[in-house]
């Protein structure tokens, strides 16, 4: 019954779930962590300078193993 009264602890919920759907849809962790920081409290600038930088960042693909 305690669980739907902490609202801190149902945003951090609703927080991981979205953090798990834009991880599955293919997005870095890192740029995953670093838009959670930045919803968390839009006001600090340098965060959404990092999430942005992050985001435009080309990725590094694993490089792929050839047997034959």
């Amino acid at each position: 019954m305690m669980r739907s009264l902490n609202r801190r602890r149902n945003w951090y919920r609703k927080a991981a779930k979205e953090k798990a759907r834009l991880a599955g849809l293919g997005y870095a962790l890192e740029v995953v962590r670093l838009y959670a920081l930045y919803l968390a409290n839009p006001t600090r600038e340098n965060r959404f300078k990092r999430f942005v930088e992050a985001f435009h960042k080309p990725v590094e693909k694993p490089m792929q193993l050839e047997l034959f």
